[in-house]
């Protein structure tokens, strides 16, 4: 999840420069690239890129109208496919996938997905951070990779999610799914889009780009949503039907 709001370009930039030492590391298992394996190299991997921006609910928010579905859902959690073309080399458009091989070009896979995840700085303003790959990775019912006793997760206008859907083939049985999200602000997934409206008389005593901090308890989602879910049997871990597969990352200021 890399974080596409208007303070993220020096952020995007050093997380494209660092992907081709990364994925050397996985390809080789050469953590510190003295020549020796120092665990086993993946097998295969894949990786897929989604934005901050979920939109706002349909409130006209300055920043938040440039998504795929605009105010209402933003780029939605939906696998990037768009790359960015200002990067000399970088095609306009790319798999939602991208997927490498044990053995194959470390260098020309990272630099594909550097492509995509250079994702631009014209997100909404309101990041939601941990709703995005929440609903990228969600299945909307029980599936092969989900624990038993699985709950579907509701999302804004009881949507579901893309993981057995649009984005179906990211997640694997089996394999070790990690999330690691890219940004440099607070958490805004709300539970109530009523916080996104500039004219709220509920929210409207506090300026908008701080509501989410200020009536944090009131309007984020809390925590266990993204652990275990509301109810709990849902969350990234009712992904993994074991547990020690899941691999949650920050890279945050």
């Amino acid at each position: 999840m890399v974080d596409n709001s208007n303070s993220m370009a020096e952020e995007q930039a050093s997380v494209a420069s660092e992907l081709p030492r990364l994925v050397q590391v996985l390809a080789s298992g050469d953590l510190n690239a003295d020549g020796m394996q120092d665990f086993t190299p993946v097998r295969s991997l894949h990786i897929g890129v989604v934005t901050s921006d979920m939109g706002t609910g349909g409130f006209d928010v300055p920043t938040c109208d440039r998504g795929t579905f605009g105010t209402r859902f933003g780029d939605d959690g939906l696998l990037i496919t768009r790359g960015r073309t200002a990067i000399p080399g970088c095609l306009a458009t790319y798999p939602a996938i991208f997927d490498f091989m044990r053995g194959g070009d470390a260098s020309a896979f990272s630099r594909d997905v550097a492509c995509v995840a250079t994702v631009g700085t014209g997100g909404c303003g309101f990041e939601q951070q941990l709703e995005s790959p929440f609903k990228a990775l969600s299945a909307s019912a029980p599936t092969d990779y989900t624990t038993p006793g699985y709950q579907p997760p509701v999302f804004l206008e009881s949507t579901l999610g893309h993981g057995d859907r649009e984005n179906a083939g990211f997640v694997r049985p089996n394999s070790a799914l990690a999330v690691v999200v890219i940004s440099d602000e607070e958490d805004c997934s709300a539970v109530n889009p009523e916080v996104f409206n500039p004219s709220s008389g509920t929210f409207g005593g506090t300026d908008l780009n701080l509501r989410c901090f200020v009536y944090e308890r009131e309007v984020v989602h809390p925590i266990e949503r993204y652990v275990r879910g509301d109810d709990g049997r849902s969350g990234f871990l009712g992904l993994r039907r074991d547990p020690r597969r899941l691999i949650f990352a920050a890279i945050v200021g």
